[in-house]
């Protein structure tokens, strides 16, 4: 079986938390190397330091995730931020992805004004009766992490990065997935190929595409699935575990 960084393209090796003291940054950051006195190289938010334990930000950088924000917020056809849960289940696969869009750019918008602070030790439920689809696990993992409308990647990728720490679960946070097995047979192998497919659509790189058509045809000679995927994600060194209900 292959790993499930590499089931996403992801290359191997350990995740440290945003939340620790030396990567104090919104997003997460692998690489420590990457960070210096001015910024995180990962996430190209240039800072101004630390002011009464809150990272401020460039003027500029605030000003970009705000138009990216707002440009965002005039494209959907639907509001948003939603007033009551559940809005998006109704939605199209291509609404969906906007209202995806929307919600990572109202995400980094507000944390481009103030970075939030840990939140540790928090169990989320995510029902898993919502779940039909990859974009139906991330809007109804979002939503149950960080409310209606909340952000917890836009992508499986961006799931990975959410899942150690600074998007709304921090060290020793769980999530109770119920209903898992309603959710299992909605997110099987098909499913993990046309995510997939999604992928090599957007990925420019002949290098890419080749791992992509071998992570298919193991996907579907091995029978893994986007379920097992998911799981597979949230290691031991994450800085939340997953409990199926």
């Amino acid at each position: 079986m292959l790993d499930g960084a590499r089931r996403l393209g992801r290359r191997s090796g350990s995740y440290q938390s945003s939340w620790d003291s030396r990567l104090d940054c919104p997003l997460v950051s692998r690489y420590p190397e990457r960070l210096d006195g001015s910024g995180c190289y990962a996430c190209a938010a240039p800072t101004l330091g630390v002011e009464q334990g809150v990272r401020l930000f460039e003027p500029e950088y605030v000003e970009q995730k705000l138009r990216e924000r707002d440009e965002y917020l005039r494209r959907v056809p639907f509001p948003f931020p939603p007033q009551e849960p559940h809005s998006w289940v109704a939605l199209t696969e291509e609404r969906r992805e906007l209202w995806l869009s929307a919600s990572c750019a109202c995400h980094f918008a507000a944390t481009a004004m103030q970075v939030p602070r840990p939140r540790p030790g928090r169990t989320v439920y995510l029902d898993g009766r919502l779940i039909d689809s990859t974009s139906g696990f991330l809007c109804a993992l979002g939503e149950a992490v960080n409310g209606p409308g909340g952000y917890f990647g836009l992508s499986l990728l961006a799931f990975e990065d959410c899942i150690y720490g600074g998007f709304g679960l921090d060290r020793g946070s769980e999530i109770v997935w119920q209903h898992s097995d309603r959710s299992r047979g909605n997110l099987g192998t098909e499913e993990l190929i046309r995510y997939y497919e999604l992928l090599d659509a957007v990925w420019d790189l002949p290098d890419d595409r080749d791992a992509l058509a071998e992570r298919i045809a193991r996907a579907r000679s091995e029978r893994w699935t986007l379920f097992d995927t998911i799981v597979e994600l949230v290691e031991p060194s994450a800085s939340c575990k997953l409990v199926l209900r």
